[in-house]
């Protein structure tokens, strides 16, 4: 049992690392960057949440957490940058050694055609209590 336990110690632990390095390179960027929380990405985030939960926003005011809150408007203004500055990469030429990968037939008709990710859902004021259906939200 203590061997599973000291495990988990050192995998929480190697998380933990994780994402302190990762919170520290996202600030670092957000200073490099001149990325700040303003009043208006906080009333847009706020009013966004508001409509998807049927609340006005006030009341989603008075049950989020206003640090974990702006954090996370934060966080996802500075993924929103990175996005910006990202550029496509080509496609690396193969060579002699490496032998040349074929795309599957799905993928290999139309890159419009790829599904993708699920993202997190949250219920719409819409749905009855009943329905467990759930509608798509964008998240950070």
């Amino acid at each position: 049992f203590s061997l599973q336990s000291a495990e988990v110690k050192e995998n929480i632990r190697k998380q933990a690392e994780r994402n302190l390095r990762i919170e520290l390179i996202l600030r670092e960027i957000a200073k490099r960057e001149n990325i700040e929380l303003t009043e208006e990405d906080k009333t847009r985030e706020y009013a966004a949440l508001a409509d998807s939960y049927g609340v006005d926003t006030e009341s989603v005011k008075t049950f989020i957490d206003p640090d974990a809150f702006e954090h996370s408007v934060l966080m996802r203004k500075i993924a929103d940058r990175i996005c910006e500055l990202s550029v496509a990469l080509p496609e690396p030429e193969p060579t002699a050694d490496a032998p040349e990968l074929e795309a599957p037939a799905a993928q290999a008709e139309s890159p419009a055609e790829t599904p993708k990710r699920p993202r997190n859902k949250v219920p719409h004021k819409d749905e009855s209590a009943s329905d467990n259906s759930v509608t798509e939200s964008k998240e950070e």
